[in-house]
Formats: structure tokens, sequence, C-alpha cells
């Protein structure tokens, strides 16, 4: 009986793990959720691949993201309609930021970096002092908290004196996308 009611203990341990793991929203802060390889995985999975020159050069989407949420671990923040924010910045950069909405248990919704656009020159790189927030979303999916919510968070996350902010609106594949409306949502929980 007493190896049985072990064996039995050590299920319910593993089981109790596994499903924490694919439930992003049961981690109480980013680095938690960056840490755990399905997290990465829906990240690559909802960028499909994508690259685009955020806190560096023509580099897959997905990576810089994780970098972004790597940093200094923040809370993740329940939003309306069972939506989760999660959000932090870059480690040693924290001008650069990350945020990610998501719905539970485990789905990417929406994503939005903070990030300073820069040019190559022959020497030198010059790069604006003024952050620009791209956001990227699946085109046919449109979620108005979480629009609504990664702006709110950027404008919260970004000095006074940088504001306003440059907007840039992207789908999944990084192509270029028109501003989403919406009206009076609200994004607190």
């Amino acid at each position: 009986m007493t190896i049985f009611r072990t064996h039995l203990l050590m299920l319910l341990a593993w089981a109790a793990t596994a499903s924490y793991a694919d439930d992003y929203c049961a981690y109480g802060h980013t680095n938690q959720l960056v840490w755990n390889e399905h997290f990465e995985r829906s990240l690559n999975e909802f960028f499909v691949g994508s690259r685009a020159s955020l806190f560096w050069s023509n580099s897959a989407i997905a990576d810089q993201v994780l970098t972004g949420l790597g940093g200094p671990p923040e809370k993740l923040r329940p939003l309306s309609e069972g939506y989760v924010l999660a959000s932090a910045c870059r480690a040693d950069s924290c001008t650069e930021k990350a945020a990610v909405v998501l719905s539970c248990p485990d789905t990417v919704e929406a994503v939005a970096v903070i990030h300073y656009t820069c040019q190559e020159s022959s020497e030198w790189q010059i790069c604006t002092d003024k952050p620009v927030l791209t956001l990227f979303r699946d085109k046919n999916k449109a979620s108005p908290v979480a629009s609504s919510a990664l702006k709110a968070w950027a404008i919260n996350a970004v000095p006074k004196r940088l504001l306003p902010l440059t907007y840039d609106y992207r789908d999944r594949h990084n192509d270029l996308m028109e501003a989403p409306v919406f009206h009076g949502v609200s994004v607190l929980r």
C-alpha cells in the first residue's frame, strides 16, 4: 500500500507540474514564462519564422521578444476577458521592452516591442532617440482588449519626456497593417 501511495503522489506531482508548464497564465513573473520551452515554441509559431530589425538587425522576431521579456522579472497582470499581460525590459537596456498578451491557458494573442529605429552607415549606426512601438497581431483576429492593453502598457512604460510614441502595426508575418480602431474597450479586470 505504501508503494502504491508513493507512486500515486509522484504521478500527481508530475501531472501538476506538466499542466502548470502549459498554463502560461499560472506563472508569477516573466522570467518563469521566458524559461518555459512551450512558451518559446508558441512565440515561434505565432511569428512563423518572421524576421525584423527591432533590438538588432534582421533577426527572428520571436528571439528578440524573448530577449525583451528576459530582463528583470515583472509580475503577469490579469486583463479583462481572461487575458493576461506579460511584460519586461531587455536586460541591461531597459529602454527597450517587450510585452505579450496571452489568452489563457496557452495562446499568444498579440505582441508589442518598444525599440529604437537605427540606420546603418558605412562606419556608424545612428539610432533615433524616440521610441517606436511595434504591435504584432494576427490580421484575421483582432482582439480589442489585447491591442488596447499593449498601447496602454507602452505609454506607461516609456518615460514621459520620450512621448509621443511612434506606432507601427504589423501582422505575424511582419507585414505592415492599418491601425486597428476600437471604441469603449476596458482592458483592466
